[in-house]
């Protein structure tokens, strides 16, 4: 049973965190973000499809940790809203534009 002081603190640590911009989900967005210039780096001047893959895979992983831990751990952020998004569709693109500038 829980007491209305308890409750009261769920909500404000609730409203916190969507506040906040510096949060792990956030920071793996970044970092995901950060890895686009990455692979299309390794794509298309080094040529080298495997490293590409694991970069790719490196950036799948990020993804889904950053999901997993903003529901897990409450750390779902306003900026993590839009951020997160923009980053897939970023990642997509750039290996979509990869891929039509290769064949």
């Amino acid at each position: 049973m829980q007491t209305k002081a308890s409750s009261q603190m769920k909500a404000v640590n609730k409203t916190d965190c969507t506040k906040r911009i510096i949060t792990i989900p956030n920071l793996l967005s970044i970092v995901r973000l950060l890895l686009i210039p990455l692979i299309v780096y390794c794509y298309l001047v080094l040529k080298n499809s495997i490293l590409t893959a694991i970069v790719v895979f490196v950036s799948g992983l990020t993804d889904t940790a950053d999901g997993y831990i903003a529901r897990r751990y409450n750390m779902i952020s306003e900026i993590g809203k839009a951020l997160d998004p923009i980053a897939d569709k970023l990642t997509q693109g750039v290996m979509l534009l990869c891929l039509v500038s290769r064949f």
